[in-house]
């Protein structure tokens, strides 16, 4: 593997996934990756965001919570692998979580404290590479923060994993639709087929490929319905999502 960057380009595409590239914010509310692993750390940062989106248990707050990291975390680490063949060090310790704000809605950022890149050098190294990739990505990260969030949050997993597939799929199916590049389908096609559940740690079987079931027509429009529930309704003023099992 070789050592890369991401040039000012690259840096712009992923900042619309409220990634942070620059010097650490001081006067913003920063919580490390590694105190969410911690359940007293987690239950009190679950509780300050709960009190501050007025939701009516932790339940809710921990799904919410896990529909955001995942976004954070898995959208540009994965869109970067896919667009530009440039791998992020996704270890715990490289992640913080930036609270922010927006008319009144829970946005938060994602700051990478090591910015270096990897890139493979020919496409023998990179499938090599892709499924020790997945392996950090998922087991060695995500995973180790669903056991957490599920136990503190009194969630079950499913409900964590199917937050993360949504956008998987979203990435996949219409961000990166439209790149006629192979190795984006096939790593694609790579983490909901071919990986099986020891790249997601101690599974018998892949997570998230249960959740890619075929698109319904409702309303006029192609969607996926979900599983499981997410909970979102239950916020104030907060309606069900079109793909919710209580609409579908």
């Amino acid at each position: 593997m070789l050592k890369a960057h991401l040039i000012s380009e690259e840096k712009a595409q992923l900042e619309q996934f409220r990634i942070h590239f620059e010097k650490e914010p001081q006067e913003r509310h920063l919580i490390e990756s590694t105190d969410l692993l911690e359940k007293h750390s987690l239950a009190d940062y679950l509780e300050n965001v709960n009190n501050s989106i007025n939701a009516p248990n932790i339940m809710v707050t921990a799904s919410l919570f896990s529909k955001r990291y995942s976004y954070l975390f898995l959208v540009p680490v994965l869109y970067s692998m896919s667009r530009f063949n440039k791998f992020f060090n996704v270890a715990i310790e490289n992640i913080k979580i930036i609270d922010s704000f927006e008319n009144d809605l829970w946005l938060p950022e994602l700051y990478v404290k090591d910015q270096s890149m990897l890139m493979p050098i020919n496409d023998k190294e990179r499938i090599e590479w892709r499924n020790h990739y997945y392996r950090r990505i998922f087991g060695q990260h995500l995973t180790k923060i669903w056991d957490t969030v599920s136990s503190v949050g009194k969630i079950p997993k499913q409900t964590l994993w199917e937050n993360t597939a949504i956008y998987i799929f979203w990435l996949y199916e219409t961000v990166l639709h439209e790149t006629s590049a192979e190795r984006t389908k096939e790593d694609f096609h790579y983490l909901l087929f071919e990986a099986d559940g020891t790249v997601f740690g101690n599974y018998l079987k892949n997570p998230l490929t249960g959740f890619y079931n075929n698109k319904i027509i409702k309303n006029g429009s192609e969607i996926r319905p979900r599983q499981t529930c997410c909970f979102s309704y239950q916020l104030s003023e907060k309606s069900m999502c079109k793909t919710c099992p209580k609409n579908c």
